[in-house]
């Protein structure tokens, strides 16, 4: 009987984990209509990642909504499957901690058929009233970093200031404030996991991975979940590059002259 409310005990707080790593990654919703407008229940809605082609599976209810969670940041390609209408496709690149609204139109015509809607702009976040900075890959990639630790990139957010100055030396942790907050009080979360580590003797943040492997960096100021209760001040959230169907690597190499 012990045994049993042990394992139900460790079991409840590992789905506790699982719910909060899900709501930390990338959501795509939105409403399915026809020509009319009239909304469309019952479509079966994919959504495929365009890099390693994992997919996963939504079906409209109702009122033409569908929800698909737990994607991870990247390009995707939505397609929406109702018989009688042909197939339309939206491609969408979705990003870390944002609900992404994606409303499809559909055509009448033969399943086998398909429109391509060519994604313009960017799919606006409906659902959240949280401040945040957002860094896609190619700015980690390309932004001027000294020890290219991605936790530095926290300077091109607004509301951050170096307590001291960035140009921190090889073995010093990033000291900075956010919000007025010392940076003891901001979070770090890696691929929907808690990343703050502290140090015995100073309390600074050190956990932090290559900067090659992060995918994406979000800086989060203000108006952020209930799950980030602990953040005071902000929230630093990365993610990681995933596995693709081909294979790839990173080199580089990083000279300062000394005059």
């Amino acid at each position: 009987m012990k045994f049993a409310k042990v394992s139900a005990f460790l079991l409840c707080i590992s789905l506790l984990f699982s719910v909060a790593s899900a709501q930390r990654l990338s959501e795509v919703t939105g409403t399915v209509t026809d020509s009319t407008g009239a909304v469309l229940p019952g479509v079966t809605v994919v959504v495929t990642d365009t890099a390693s082609g994992f997919t996963k599976t939504g079906i409209t209810n109702d009122l033409g909504l569908y929800r698909v969670i737990e994607l991870n940041p990247g390009a995707y390609r939505i397609s929406a499957q109702l018989a009688g209408f042909k197939t339309a496709l939206v491609d969408v690149g979705l990003e870390t901690m944002r609900i992404t609204t994606v409303d499809i139109a559909m055509e009448i015509g033969e399943i086998t058929e398909s429109v391509t809607v060519e994604s313009t702009g960017i799919a606006l976040d409906k659902q959240s009233a949280t401040v945040s900075n957002f860094l896609s890959e190619k700015m980690v990639e390309s932004l001027p970093q000294m020890l290219k630790r991605p936790l530095d990139l926290v300077k091109y957010a607004a509301a951050v200031a170096p307590r001291g100055t960035w140009e921190m030396l090889p073995g010093q942790s990033t000291s900075f404030s956010m919000n007025g907050v010392p940076y003891k009080g901001a979070e770090v979360y890696i691929d929907g996991g808690y990343g703050t580590a502290s140090r015995a003797q100073d309390s600074n943040i050190d956990h932090s991975p290559q900067q090659h492997v992060v995918k994406e960096f979000r800086i989060v100021q203000s108006n952020f979940k209930a799950e980030y209760s602990g953040g005071g001040g902000g929230l630093i959230i990365m993610s990681t590059k995933t596995g693709t169907n081909d294979f790839h690597g990173a080199l580089w190499w990083y000279h300062r002259q000394k005059a």
